[in-house]
């Protein structure tokens, strides 16, 4: 497996650099899709502001874990110079939809 600093995020398209089966992770799909209709907003704390009577699935983000309060960690594909280092904190249950289309990450 790779790691993120061997694997950095580079804000561009580009192909995997990956090859093979034993050197290395290629994923085939890796995303959560959620509401960021005011996700450009963010600076930092917790974010929800997602209206649930609203909500527009137009996103993908890579959930990564939880915090000691229970918050979703989020990566986000904008770059470390967005947000909390490319990361932002969502609120706890079902904010912004982020679990009605998980996708898991398989190779």
């Amino acid at each position: 497996m790779k790691s993120e600093s061997a694997y950095p995020y580079t804000a561009v398209w580009g192909s995997c650099k990956v090859s093979g089966t034993s050197n290395g992770y290629k994923p085939v799909s890796f995303a959560s899709y959620h509401d960021a209709t005011n996700l450009y907003l963010y600076v930092s704390g917790i974010y929800n502001n997602c209206n649930p009577q609203y909500l527009n699935l137009n996103h993908a983000v890579l959930a990564v874990g939880y915090d000691n309060q229970g918050n979703w960690i989020i990566k986000n594909s904008w770059g470390a110079s967005w947000g909390q280092q490319g990361y932002f904190l969502l609120a706890p249950n079902n904010t912004c939809s982020i679990l009605d289309n998980p996708l898991q990450i398989t190779a």
